[in-house]
């Protein structure tokens, strides 16, 4: 029995993820439609905020399709967590400057 239950657990969260990822696509399908335009849709956005925190496994992907969307430049992506900070050269390490940060 527990097996059963088990077997009905993992069809039911495959098929939960099936939905995830098919609106997640839809997502990004309707996002790659857009012109270089200012405005996102409130309901894209909606969707990637509840993707995000329900699927935790999937919130390195969801930022990186938000960093595209609203166009990070390389600190915001570094802030979130996308890219590494550059290295800073030893002079700057030890003598200050090049950093950045303090913008």
């Amino acid at each position: 029995r527990r097996a059963e239950h088990a077997e009905k657990v993992a069809v039911v969260a495959q098929q939960e993820k099936a939905m995830l990822r098919k609106a997640l696509d839809d997502t990004v399908s309707q996002i790659e439609s857009f012109t270089s335009s200012d405005m996102i849709d409130r309901r894209i956005v909606a969707q990637l905020l509840v993707t995000f925190v329900s699927r935790p496994q999937d919130q390195r992907e969801v930022l990186a399709l938000m960093s595209q969307m609203l166009e990070f430049n390389q600190q915001q992506r570094v802030a979130v967590g996308l890219e590494k900070p550059p290295r800073r050269s030893l002079y700057e390490a030890l003598f200050g400057g090049g950093g950045g940060g303090d913008d």
